[in-house]
Order: structure tokens, then C-alpha cells, then sequence
């Protein structure tokens, strides 16, 4: 009964464990791309502007436009 009580405690934390983010910061450190492995699944990633794309969220690729000679 113990056994069963402790699992029921701890499923909130194996739940709330297994979601992945990743940054930009942390996309280009060679060393923490070495932990995951191909076929990932990320839950969401940050963009170095700040932006967060999550799974789902629906992205509009246009044209792009010049802002002093760099493309944005």
C-alpha cells in the first residue's frame, strides 16, 4: 500500500520531467547538442530574439525584407 501511495506522489514529477525545450544559445553549445540524440522531440524552442515556437503554433514564411544590408 506504501508502494502504491508513493507512486501516486510521484507521477506529477515523471509527468512535468519529460518536457523539452531548447534555446538558441543551447542549439549552438556543442557540447549540450552531443545529450540528444536524432528523432528529439522538442516541445518548444526559443529563437535568439526571443521568440518561442511551440509545437503547433502555425509559422508564415514570406519574403523578407532588408534592414541595413541584413536580412530579417
Amino acid at each position: 500500500m506504501k508502494k502504491i501511495v508513493f507512486l501516486i506522489l510521484c507521477f506529477p514529477f515523471f509527468i512535468f520531467s519529460q518536457e523539452k525545450s531548447l534555446t538558441y544559445s543551447q542549439a549552438n553549445d556543442i557540447q549540450y547538442a552531443k545529450n540528444y540524440k536524432n528523432n528529439t522531440l522538442i516541445d518548444s524552442y526559443t529563437t535568439k530574439d526571443g521568440f518561442q515556437i511551440n509545437v503547433g503554433d502555425t509559422l508564415i514564411i514570406g519574403q523578407a525584407f532588408t534592414e541595413r544590408d541584413k536580412y530579417m
